[in-house]
């Protein structure tokens, strides 16, 4: 069962681990090769953060906020964009991933590290866990 502590300490893990994502693409699209699969990168439950999401062993109370769903979409989304740039990458599409990168991944990426965020200080505020 996590605590309120454990979950605002998995929210900032993720919100450091999804930062680098666009290091990772941009190396990519530079590169035109990845380590990562397109179909890997487009799953939300394979990174430690969506595994955490993803895990019974949440607290209900968890899974059944509002923020809970949000994040849970939002970092779908974020994973399907970052798929799509690398899909773009790897295909020699350079300039369309770039823009790709730049516009929707970049929009994605913040909106999740803000929601995030926003769920993490509600629940340090409230000490719910």
């Amino acid at each position: 069962m996590s605590t309120a502590n454990e979950t605002v300490e998995a929210i900032w893990a993720a919100i450091g681990a999804h930062g680098v994502w666009k290091m990772r693409l941009k190396t990519a699209i530079t590169l035109g090769k990845s380590d990562l699969t397109v179909a890997n990168v487009c799953r939300d439950d394979l990174c430690d953060f969506g595994k955490w999401l993803n895990s019974p062993s949440l607290p209900a109370a968890l899974r059944q906020s509002d923020d809970f769903r949000t994040i849970r979409a939002r970092h779908a989304e974020f994973h399907k964009c970052a798929g799509d740039v690398l899909g773009l990458a790897l295909s020699g599409q350079k300039d369309a991933a770039l823009t790709r990168l730049d516009g929707d991944f970049a929009a994605q990426s913040q909106g999740l590290a803000l929601a995030m965020r926003q769920w993490s200080n509600g629940l340090a505020a409230a000490k719910v866990g």
